[in-house]
């Protein structure tokens, strides 16, 4: 009777245990920015593709890539709508498999949002002619090693121009007021110059032309814990933002996606005009190649102290 009444109580809390792991979330928290870089997020939303594809999802703003990913491994959020590949290196190379990707941004020489800038009437012409000045850019080991690579085809890095390192908001106001020659930027700070005034375009998409051909960004993740609970609402979550993909890379959408994209992010409507369309790999066609070689590239320049191993870092469907 005791042995009838211990595999009784088994069954029972092994059904509870698999009905609570199967257990649809109330609502799918994803980590987001306002920024360009979401849209597919944004698109996914205002299209209804969530509601479509039956799943409740909560957006959840962040100030920074950073913070956002720690509340994915903090268990606060369930997802990022998209996660700079820099930032999920560097917590892997430490604390391995905290993200699963399942699409990937990438920035090539027709779809990017970096720039080298410089004054409106600057009479500096090429980035050779950066030899002896200063050039501005993000804070970070990441960005300065980007920056390097790229100078690195036109002078040495380390003796022939001054990097100084500047927060967003400061960036075009000391390209203003002289105190850096150039900024090498993302959107939307190189499209806010222009529009404004303040700045020219040196070069622009130097990211893929000196330092990958096809580079992968960022990528759009679910934490491991979400999809060993949750799997079925993250493939919810994954055919949505897919067909938001689809959405966007039709030119008939452009108008569209500009107008979701003044309602979410808080850039001016002639900004958002100038922004060029992104370029997105779905699972299946992500390059796996080139974010490891990416990843080699960061530790190699010692953007990293760890070698990183990107195999595992992907959605199992």
């Amino acid at each position: 009777m005791k042995r009838l009444i211990t595999i009784i109580i088994t069954v029972v809390i092994g059904i509870i245990f698999l009905t609570s792991c199967a257990r649809k979330p109330d609502k799918v928290k994803i980590g987001y920015q306002k920024t360009q870089i979401y849209q597919h997020f944004f698109t996914a939303i205002e299209k209804g593709f969530f509601k479509a594809e039956g799943v409740e999802v909560e957006p959840v703003e962040f100030a920074s890539a950073n913070l956002m990913a720690e509340a994915l491994i903090a268990g606060r959020i369930d997802g990022t709508a998209t996660s700079a590949f820099p930032v999920i290196f560097s917590i892997e190379q430490n604390n391995p498999n905290q993200f699963k990707i399942y699409i990937v941004n990438i920035i090539t020489e027709t779809a990017f949002p970096d720039y080298i800038l410089v004054k409106k009437d600057s009479k500096i012409n090429s980035l050779s002619e950066l030899k002896g000045k200063k050039i501005g850019t993000y804070p970070g080991s990441t960005i300065l090693t980007y920056t390097k690579i790229i100078l690195k085809h036109f002078m040495d890095p380390d003796d022939d121009i001054t990097i100084v390192q500047l927060k967003p908001a400061l960036q075009l106001q000391a390209l203003e007021t002289g105190q850096v020659d150039a900024i090498f930027v993302l959107e939307p700070i190189s499209s806010v110059g222009i529009v404004r005034g303040i700045a020219r375009v040196l070069e622009e998409a130097p990211l893929a032309k000196y330092v990958m051909k096809s580079l992968p960004g960022s990528g759009s993740t679910f934490s491991p814990k979400f999809l060993q609970n949750h799997h079925k609402a993250a493939e919810r979550v994954k055919n949505a933002m897919y067909r938001a993909l689809d959405f966007l890379s039709d030119s008939k959408n452009t108008q569209e996606v500009r107008k979701i994209l003044m309602k979410w992010t808080e850039m001016e409507q002639e900004v958002i005009e100038r922004l060029r369309p992104l370029k997105y790999w779905k699972l299946e066609d992500i390059d796996k190649e080139a974010v490891q070689n990416l990843a080699d590239l960061l530790f190699e320049w010692s953007a990293l102290e760890k070698e990183v191993n990107t195999s595992n870092l992907y959605y199992a469907e």
